[in-house]
């Protein structure tokens, strides 16, 4: 009689170690949703290499998994956003869908990392159909944007 139980946990604990990763990777990126919601406002960009320019008129705002982006207070663009990888350290993978916005990014998805501390939030993407950004520098010609951002009151 043992023998059908031990077999009976040994295949419970098999479907249980199976199922829990993908629980702890959902309860991961929640976490890391919850990080960016809210309004950002950006304080400076880069692009090209060219040096950090001073940007206030811009604001990020993210909602749930949807995004939008507000220039001088008009709606720029907007759409949905995913954390494909939440297990994964600082910066964050991010993959942002364009449903509102600029024709040329309609329905592409932009690739992108960020990282979040505190109040402080820092976001580098790339040209749909380009590599993601490996880091938070631009070089000329790289198509890499890089916004600083600060949480807005």
């Amino acid at each position: 009689m043992s023998r059908p139980i031990t077999a009976s946990l040994l295949l419970t604990g098999a479907l249980l170690a199976s199922v829990l990763p993908s629980a702890v990777a959902l309860g991961q990126e929640r976490g890391v949703v919850e990080q960016l919601q809210g309004t950002w406002r950006q304080v400076a960009y880069e692009t090209g290499g060219a040096g950090f320019r001073r940007q206030t008129q811009v604001l990020y705002v993210f909602k749930g998994t949807r995004w939008a982006i507000y220039k001088n207070g008009q709606l720029d663009s907007a759409g949905t956003f995913n954390i494909p990888d939440a297990a994964t350290p600082n910066p964050m993978k991010l993959n942002m869908l364009t449903l509102e916005g600029a024709p040329g990014y309609l329905n592409k998805i932009i690739p992108g990392i960020f990282f979040v501390e505190g109040n402080a939030l820092r976001i580098a993407t790339r040209d749909p159909g380009l590599a993601r950004p490996e880091g938070f520098t631009t070089q000329p010609d790289d198509g890499i944007f890089l916004g600083i951002f600060e949480r807005a009151r």
